[in-house]
């Protein structure tokens, strides 16, 4: 911040109004502010630090004794501040509150505190706590740090020495823009702990997952101990195996889908004998029911041919049996169709007991495929499971070696945070010398200053510090550095 014009009314010492153009002295270097003992030099840092927070510099000093007695009561008491920040210009303009003369009668009348800020990137704000609040926003610092860096004080230099480090550590954080690196320190760290609770509790998982694995009485379990690469190997052993049973029981189902096929045609067959049986079994009872009266025709034609005195009879007997004759034939044919028909069936039926036997056979060959079949079906769905936990257990590994990956760069992070506290110490040491090296050489210098005016002092002639005429206890003279090796050691 660089001030450019400071005015003062009815404020401390200052009964009038007093402006200050600090743009006289030119844009570089220091401002010197010097005077007597009571002459007014603290009360501009007091009017500076009260237009920019509203106190003034001093922890003695309240705003609304801020008023000079010495004003006269039309005059207003107010501090007008200009300053530059970062090449923006601002102006700020703030009133104590107060109380002065009634301009009518007698008493006096309070005036309230109030202040209005005029910058080149936002319309003019009123009212004090909004002004309080924008300046600081502006500055980055509030009014106990501006005080100790920024403007300090008669007897105020060595508080920021001695505050404590947590308000050093606020203090040059402000100063040095170093909010981004504690908060990302600050971020780093949640995320650390974080990724540890989630390396934690995916451990957890997995080590439950492990637990829990049901795996055939031939394969031994893994040990649960945080080295999960046995696990994997063994359930792509148990995989491997289903895939090989898997493709075995596929060859099983093929070959008994063929007997069933076989066993479907040897029934169609059997169907076809079973008709045949059928149809021999009506031909036998046709059979026995023509054999009786075959036999009795013979029987006839015995007793006809014995008694040749019924031989008209006999020719009449004769011409019927002519007639059942086809009859007869077709029984015949029919007896003979039935003997080769019951050699048939009786080959048939062998073939049937055959093809039954092969059939139950086959049936329970069967029923232990399906029971083997509903047993892989259920290593299958296992199958899948493992799979899907195969895959699940590959991302935790993944998250687990992103956790690692992440735990190195952080463990880097400290180590180069470490060196950077290491070498900050050491740079505060070398500073702390320097400035001790730096108000040695200084304090020497202005002691001096007194030795170098009193070499001039003559007896009867006015000082030109205090005016006395008689000068009793002259200071002296002491060897003491030169002006450029004092800016050297401050520049040091």
């Amino acid at each position: 911040m660089r001030p450019i014009k400071l005015t003062m009314s009815a404020f401390g010492p200052y009964a009038k109004e007093t402006t200050i153009d600090f743009d006289k002295f030119g844009g570089k270097g220091l401002y010197l502010i010097t005077g007597a003992t009571g002459a007014g030099k603290t009360i501009i840092f007091d009017a500076i630090t009260f237009a920019l927070y509203g106190t003034a510099s001093g922890t003695d000093r309240k705003s609304s004794s801020l008023r000079s007695p010495y004003a006269d009561f039309t005059t207003e008491t107010f501090v007008e501040f200009t300053f530059e920040y970062k090449e923006k210009r601002y102006k700020v303009r703030r009133n104590p509150e107060y109380e002065r003369e009634r301009i009518r009668g007698d008493g006096t009348t309070k005036k309230s505190a109030d202040a209005l800020l005029e910058g080149p990137d936002f319309n003019p704000i009123s009212q004090k706590t909004k002004v309080d609040a924008k300046l600081q926003e502006i500055l980055g610092i509030d009014r106990n740090q501006f005080t100790k860096i920024a403007m300090i004080a008669q007897g105020d230099f060595k508080e920021l020495l001695k505050d404590n480090t947590k308000e050093r550590i606020a203090i040059f954080r402000k100063l040095f823009k170093t909010e981004n690196f504690n908060n990302l320190q600050e971020k780093l760290k949640s995320a650390s702990i974080e990724l540890k609770n989630r390396y934690e509790e995916t451990e957890r998982s997995i080590s439950q997952y492990v637990d829990g694995l049901s795996l055939p009485e031939d394969v031994s379990k893994p040990e649960n101990t945080g080295n999960y690469d046995a696990v994997i190997e063994t359930i792509g052993t148990i995989i491997e195996d289903d895939k090989k049973a898997e493709e075995h029981n596929n060859i099983l189902n093929e070959q008994n889908e063929e007997e069933l096929r076989k066993v479907n045609n040897n029934l169609t067959v059997a169907k076809v004998q079973e008709e045949n049986r059928a149809l021999l079994k009506k031909a036998e009872r046709g059979l026995s029911e023509t054999k009786p009266h075959l036999e009795e025709l013979e029987k006839h034609l015995k007793d006809k041919q014995a008694k040749g005195t019924e031989i008209d009879k006999l020719k009449e007997r004769n011409n019927t049996l002519e007639k059942s004759k086809p009859d007869y034939d077709k029984l015949d044919n029919i007896r003979k169709e039935f003997n080769a028909t019951a050699k048939e069936l009786h080959k048939t039926s062998d073939l049937l007991d055959e093809i039954q036997r092969s059939y139950e056979e086959i049936s329970s060959t069967i029923v232990s495929e399906k029971q083997e079949l509903e047993l892989l079906r259920g290593v299958d769905a296992e199958k899948h499971r493992l799979l899907a936990q195969q895959d699940s257990l590959n991302n935790e590994k993944e998250n687990l070696e992103s956790l690692e990956n992440a735990q190195q760069s952080y463990a880097g992070s400290c180590q180069d945070a470490e060196t950077a506290k290491e070498n900050y110490l050491k740079a505060g040491e070398q500073a702390e010398k320097a400035r001790e090296k730096y108000n040695r050489l200084y304090r020497a210098y202005l002691d001096n200053q007194a030795g170098i005016l009193a070499a001039d002092l003559k007896e009867d002639i006015p000082c030109p510090v205090c005016g006395s005429v008689h000068h009793p206890h002259l200071a002296l003279l002491k060897e003491c550095c030169s002006k450029d090796e004092l800016d050297f050691a401050e520049k040091e």
